[in-house]
């Protein structure tokens, strides 16, 4: 339950501690109090919802106006450490029809934590119509997380076979399940960057489809002439991704996102939530031998599978209360049952070999299975196995679209995988239910009403 208090700056009357004692005896009888405030009333006020609050989100435009008044409120709020501000949290409410690319979001980008898209004016009335499904999203996302029942989505890395992230989503949709924030690694990371710009999962299949043709690798697979650090440089795969969501940052996004990388130098995990998108989904994906690392700000970054080919802990360091993991990276176990069917297949058929082809592999084709660079991936993926079953296990949920005959490298057989997806996520689909109708554990005898959300 909800309840409600309005203070604007006609409001002179309140004496010292009346606010204070409304507020607690409100929170006797409701789960959450928002209070709606304008930039004009009295800081004293405002420590006094502060002191109580749980949790504070500071709802203004992205305008220099609004900013002043933001900065001039955390300056009063500093001198007094009893307000709590770690708990003040700045989300931007951005107008119908403002252009994606916002200079000031990308300036303030570290200090913001999250957006309201399509925000209607001011004089607004309820009632009036017009509020789009982006703007309605993004409320009940906040209120997911006044109430603590966020759902987080944590996308594998895994080459090809993570294509089938884009089934998973597409299930997801159709069914109007939301996702609060998803995290992604290399090719986890591609799919939830498109999917966090704000494409749905039927687009995204036909943006997949591009390179449904035989020569179709070749769109994707940069060499270098003299491969000293990789043997790709990773930029078509990059520019592919610019293409479809341009040069974006985190804050632009419609969705909360998150990308994870390697330190070259210190092998330490790192999560990018600011700058770039595309170049910060690069440097999540430069397979170590394979591709040349990737420079952002100086540093040095290579696949983040390296060191968390699965980030569901990355969310639960976020706080988010129910996560989805979709593990693309197939076991030992797997990985043995599919090379005794090919063994089987082969030794059933007898099948002529080409003598050509048998050339090419041998000493043109870099991708054959025995070859270099199938070996170094082969190798990456043993790495990421234990991994990937390990982060697995802190999740609430596990979905596991995995194929048994896919390379790292078929992108040319999208549809394939995508199926995979579809069919795994509609399996769970009961479970994933059950997970959103949950109702969270209380450690206390009796419920306590405590939480207090403000909003100015």
């Amino acid at each position: 339950m909800t309840g409600e208090v309005d203070l604007d700056a006609t409001q002179g009357h309140w004496r010292n501690g009346q606010l204070k004692a409304l507020l607690q005896h409100c929170l006797e009888h409701f789960h959450y109090i928002l209070v709606r405030t304008d930039p004009g009333v009295a800081v004293p006020l405002l420590k006094d919802c502060l002191q109580l609050s749980g949790q504070a989100y500071l709802l203004i435009q992205p305008d220099s106006k609004d900013l002043y008044h933001r900065d001039l409120l955390l300056r009063e709020l500093r001198s007094d450490p009893t307000t709590g501000m770690g708990r003040i949290r700045t989300v931007f409410c951005r107008a119908k029809g403002e252009t994606p690319q916002c200079e000031l979001l990308r300036r303030l980008e570290p200090g913001l934590h999250g957006y309201v898209h399509d925000c209607p004016p001011p004089d607004h009335r309820e009632g009036d119509g017009g509020l789009t499904s982006a703007f309605r999203e993004d409320l009940r996302r906040l209120a997911r997380e006044i109430g603590r029942c966020r759902i987080g989505l944590a996308l594998s890395s895994g080459g090809a076979r993570g294509l089938a992230h884009v089934g998973v989503l597409q299930v997801l949709e159709e069914n109007d399940i939301h996702i609060d924030v998803v995290a992604g690694c290399s090719m986890g990371s591609y799919v939830g960057a498109v999917w966090a710009f704000g494409y749905d999962g039927v687009y995204m299949e036909k943006l997949a489809r591009e390179v449904e043709h035989r020569w179709g690798i070749f769109e994707l697979v940069d060499p270098f002439l003299f491969p000293r650090r990789g043997f790709m440089r990773g930029e078509k795969v990059k520019n592919r991704l610019q293409r479809s969501i341009g040069d974006i940052h985190f804050s632009e996004l419609r969705r909360p996102f998150r990308v994870v990388a390697t330190n070259l130098s210190t092998l330490e995990r790192v999560v990018f939530s600011t700058g770039d998108v595309a170049e910060a989904v690069h440097a999540s994906s430069a397979i170590p031998g394979t591709c040349a690392p990737v420079t952002i700000n100086g540093e040095q970054y290579i696949d983040g599978g390296v060191c968390d080919p699965m980030p569901v802990d990355l969310l639960e360091d976020m706080g988010i209360e129910r996560i989805i993991a979709v593990n693309t990276i197939p076991t030992p176990a797997l990985m043995r049952y599919s090379e005794e069917l090919r063994r089987e297949s082969m030794d059933a058929g007898r099948p002529r070999s080409n003598r050509f082809v048998n050339l090419l592999n041998k000493y043109v084709n870099y991708f054959a299975p025995g070859n270099i660079l199938d070996t170094i991936f082969r190798s990456f993926h043993g790495a990421q196995m234990r991994v990937a079953e390990q982060s697995c296990r802190r999740a609430d949920l596990v979905i596991r679209p995995i194929c048994f005959d896919g390379r790292w490298h078929d992108f040319t057989h999208p549809g394939k995988y995508i199926a995979i997806g579809r069919c795994e996520a509609e399996s769970r689909l009961d479970q994933v239910k059950a997970l959103l109708k949950r109702t969270p554990s209380h450690h206390e005898d009796r419920t306590t009403y405590h939480t207090l959300a403000t909003t100015a």
